[in-house]
């Protein structure tokens, strides 16, 4: 019992430094950064230079085009020469582009054009470089480590609702850019340094000198090695699994994190403040930090795709609660929608690292990171057209709730964890194999 205790938990102990370096990065990965600001930033562009919210929608199509077409090819080539150059580029690209959103022209194609810009550049210093640091070094923890470390974003949900109003107030939209810019150039001093040398090629027995930890890290290697296999990779598209997780993933991405978006300008339009507006989404920023922690901690305890199915089907129901109009059901309904939006992630990574084989994970997660941010990127317009059309946006809240619940239903029908030896086997047996779900050690 000592033992595995100790087991568990010294994989938090002993990597500690790649787990802050980790959480401080995704504070100022360029998807959080993006996803999490754009919200007050579309408002004031809204308003300031009179952007309609389907023009100011494309941007989010054209921030991830680059991500959909280059996620897999840059994890795969992390996947050979390791994470921390990459990360170091993307960082520094993010500041450079950030100072120039703050300088461009009041023009839609400048401002299309630099988000673009900003994806192609930082694509590296998203979930896809930390996800994969974390899933070298950890293997019990695992749901534990990639929960703390997708929480930065989360950090960044809550505060920029409370920060970014008033300071676009002061210094107006530019020199909020400008202060973004600064904001990730200072924390990427401490992110590279506890990142240290590029370690995610070494074996863990290589990471670690004393004879204790080394025997840990040993079998570490021997069943991330096990996981691998040493057959050719099965394609993904000849996996069963892979189809019934990225559509599983892909429904709610299209119909819900277009959310984020677009709950200030729901907000306004029912009479809120804008003041009023960003309190409620800093409650949504809450509620990812804490459905980022709490998933983490349930994934490593329940079978992860159950924990999924349970977080759409209350997804769903915080839809509808924002479609009553009840101002009494309005932070209830913020708070379930945020807890959701801050599990997709947790649950996408931990699935890649346990449905397919470790030794390709940045490109495998690369190929499903592409895919859910396309989806995602045409849900901020696809709900500007209902809003437009309609006027208001009731239907889109009352099809969306109905699209959780049907992707919650097809986590359900998710198969068993494959065993070490299945994993490179006929793509039949990921789906029929009846190997019990991975227990926590």
């Amino acid at each position: 019992m000592k033992s595995s205790s100790y087991n568990n938990w010294s994989e938090v102990t002993r990597n500690w430094r790649v787990l802050l370096a980790s959480f401080l990065g995704l504070c100022i990965s360029s998807s959080g950064m993006y996803i999490y600001t754009k919200p007050m930033f579309f408002a004031e562009l809204h308003l300031s230079l009179g952007w309609s919210r389907s023009e100011l929608a494309i941007a989010s199509i054209a921030h991830v085009a680059f991500i959909v077409v280059l996620a897999p090819f840059v994890g795969s080539f992390m996947d050979r020469r390791g994470i921390r150059g990459p990360i170091a580029f993307s960082l520094v690209a993010q500041v450079v582009c950030y100072i120039a959103l703050a300088a461009m022209p009041a023009k839609l194609w400048a401002f299309y054009g630099l988000q673009a810009l900003l994806s192609a550049l930082g694509v590296a210093a998203t979930p896809l470089g930390y996800s994969r640091a974390i899933s070298s070094h950890f293997d019990a923890k695992r749901g534990f480590a990639l929960s703390v470390s997708i929480s930065g974003m989360g950090l960044i949900a809550i505060t920029a609702p409370l920060i970014l109003p008033p300071l676009m107030a002061v210094i107006g939209w530019r020199g909020a850019y400008l202060s973004m810019a600064g904001f990730i150039a200072v924390l990427s001093i401490p992110t590279l340094w506890l990142l240290g040398p590029d370690s995610s090629r070494k074996s863990g027995a290589q990471r670690h000198s004393h004879p204790r930890l080394r025997g840990d890290a040993q079998s570490l290697d021997k069943r991330a090695a096990s996981e691998s296999g040493e057959h050719e990779d099965i394609p993904l598209v000849r996996r069963p699994v892979f189809w019934l997780l990225m559509v599983a993933f892909m429904l709610p991405m299209l119909f819900g994190s277009g959310y984020m978006s677009h709950f200030i300008l729901l907000l306004r339009d029912r009479g809120y403040s804008a003041t009023d507006a960003g309190m409620v989404v800093s409650v949504i920023g809450a509620a990812l930090f804490i459905g980022r922690l709490g998933t983490g901690f349930l994934l490593d305890h329940l079978f992860a795709p159950r924990v999924m199915a349970v977080i759409l089907a209350m997804f769903g129901a915080g839809l509808l609660m924002l479609r009553s109009h009840e101002p009494a059901l309005l932070l209830p309904a913020a708070f379930t929608v945020g807890f959701a939006l801050g599990a997709e992630l947790d649950v996408l990574a931990y699935l890649v690292s346990r449905y397919f084989p470790l030794k390709n994970y940045g490109r495998n997660y690369g190929v499903f990171y592409s895919t859910v941010s396309g989806a995602s990127s045409f849900s901020a317009l696809l709900l500007a057209q209902s809003a437009e059309r309609t006027g208001s946006y009731d239907l889109i809240l009352a099809v969306s709730a109905g699209v959780m619940l049907l992707s919650s239903a097809l986590f359900l029908c998710a198969p068993r964890f494959p065993s070490r030896q299945d994993r490179d086997a006929h793509p039949k047996t990921t789906v029929d194999s009846p190997a019990e779900p991975r227990a926590p050690s």
